[in-house]
């Protein structure tokens, strides 16, 4: 099968997953914040946003460090050596994890009280820690599938995850635990995905099942941490932008109704950012087998199409999502939604951004140049962490949202100038701002659609029907136009290259 073809396939199936598991954690929001009071959802994602900011040290370069070691071995049918790397890399990550939240466990109560300034997070802070614990298994078993390239079972991995949390987080609600549950629900689903994961992988490959043994490589693992150093930054990094607001938000604003109305307007994007997570997220092993075979003119052919393809997709529904923010979210939580569409409809705008930032560090790491992808992501959470300072006592959310977007744009600059100095690939200017003026003309339309009575008798039943149509639209119009030319990327995808 081809290449192109192959991550094709791997695409949809994943777009698929990833969907429905961006929808089953909106649910679990949409359950949250129906049963909880605003302060408490306020906290609980508080608390959540602090523990992915500390992921990437948990992670000690190992996730997704190790990811194009095992793509290597796999390559080489040396199925030994990543049994081996993927149990180093456990035993790394959960010795330190321990270490870490141990001692978050025993001073609980002080953090709640001077850090949080909320002395009843004390119980979630401990129940978190254990989650840190209990995440970096289901981690390594996903790394380790991404390296193998057994995308169906790492779907499947991640959703059962998710259902576990949804299930989990409604019988615990049931029982009374309040805010509780949700922390409960994140630990124990962890575990219960990392065990079938494991499962599941050793089911799969026989290999990895033969003499199953722990032997410790030192030399092998200073190799995959010297690399892994820089992509656990990137990728732990990137995907930071939006905790780091949420965490600023509490420290500097102490106001939980203003953290709870940012966590309702960036996870109501969570499906728009769940698609543009599943169109990248297999990108890297595939960016490091053509890297390694010399098949760069066809990587920045992709890679160019691949730009232009996301601009004139997302540029459209990010600004159509903003033009109906307030039905969007009125429409799937209570009608207290405080101040959530004022942050909303910057993220939804610049949500281009975030998936050029993103598909630049999977494209780096996979060329190899993981310190570059580093210096990417560095760059933009120094601008996210100097905007919050500067925005957020000024602007609140919209503060918060500014800088997210402001830093994503700054990522997805310096990104694209590091792929340039190693491709040359071809990306419309042209075609961008025409993508722009598209978009600017399907909002003046929007609009004007709100200001008529249908839509004051009818807003949800318009925005349901005026959406998709004006957007279809939008991409109709650029592909009789040349911009998008998302037909023949499709047809190349399909064709690939042959092996």
């Amino acid at each position: 099968m081809s290449y192109g073809k192959a991550y094709f396939r791997q695409s949809v199936i994943t777009g698929i997953t990833t969907g429905l598991i961006g929808l089953l954690f909106y649910v679990l929001r949409v359950i949250l914040y129906g049963r909880l009071s605003a302060e408490d959802y306020g906290l609980f994602y508080a608390l959540i946003s602090a523990c992915m900011l500390l992921q990437p040290i948990f992670a000690l370069g190992f996730d997704p460090g190790i990811v194009p070691f095992v793509t290597r071995m796999r390559e080489q049918r040396d199925f030994e050596g990543a049994r081996t790397l993927g149990l180093n890399a456990l035993a790394c990550q959960t010795v330190l994890s321990a270490a870490l939240a141990i001692p978050a466990a025993l001073f609980a109560q002080p953090i709640a009280d001077h850090v949080f300034h909320a002395p009843q997070a004390a119980a979630l802070i401990r129940i978190l820690a254990l989650f840190m614990v209990f995440l970096q298994p289901f981690k390594t078993v996903m790394s380790v599938l991404l390296g193998l390239q057994f995308i169906g079972l790492r779907n499947l991995t991640d959703l059962s995850r998710v259902i576990s949390v949804v299930a989990i987080t409604a019988l615990l609600l049931g029982s009374g635990f309040g805010v509780l549950a949700a922390a409960w629900a994140f630990a124990l689903s962890a575990a219960i995905a990392a065990v079938l994961g494991a499962f599941g992988l050793l089911w799969l490959c026989p290999d990895l099942r033969e003499r199953v043994t722990f032997r410790w490589d030192t030399a092998l693992l200073f190799e995959v941490f010297n690399t892994g150093k820089h992509m656990a930054i990137a990728f732990g990094g990137i995907t930071v932008f939006s905790y780091m607001d949420t965490v600023m938000l509490t420290l500097l604003g102490r106001d939980l109704r203003a953290v709870a109305a940012y966590q309702l307007a960036a996870p109501t994007l969570m499906l728009i950012y769940s698609l543009i997570l599943a169109a990248v997220g297999n990108f890297m092993p595939m960016v490091t087998t053509l890297w390694h075979r010399g098949e760069k003119g066809l990587l920045a052919d992709g890679i160019g199409r691949i730009y232009e393809a996301a601009i004139a997709t997302l540029l459209p529904a990010g600004v159509l999502m903003a033009c109906f923010c307030d039905v969007i979210i009125r429409t799937l939580f209570r009608g207290d939604i405080l101040n959530a569409p004022d942050a909303f409809n910057i993220l939804a705008v610049g949500s281009i951004f975030f998936f050029i930032c993103y598909l630049n560090v999977h494209i780096l790491c996979g060329m190899g140049r993981a310190r570059a992808a580093n210096a990417t992501v560095v760059i933009g959470l120094a601008a996210n962490l100097l905007l919050n300072l500067a925005l957020i006592p000024l602007l609140s959310v919209r503060g918060a949202a500014i800088a997210t977007v402001v830093s994503y744009a700054a990522g997805a600059y310096f990104g694209s100038r590091s792929i340039r100095g190693a491709l040359h690939f071809t990306s419309s200017l042209r075609a961008a701002l025409a993508s722009a003026l598209v978009s600017l003309g399907v909002a003046a339309v929007a609009y004007g659609i709100r200001t008529t009575g249908l839509f004051a008798l009818h807003p949800e039943s318009t925005a349901c029907v005026v959406g998709p149509v004006l957007f279809l639209a939008a991409l109709g119009l650029q592909e009789w136009l040349g911009i998008a030319r998302l037909r023949e990327l499709i047809r190349v995808a399909l064709l690939g290259a042959p092996q």
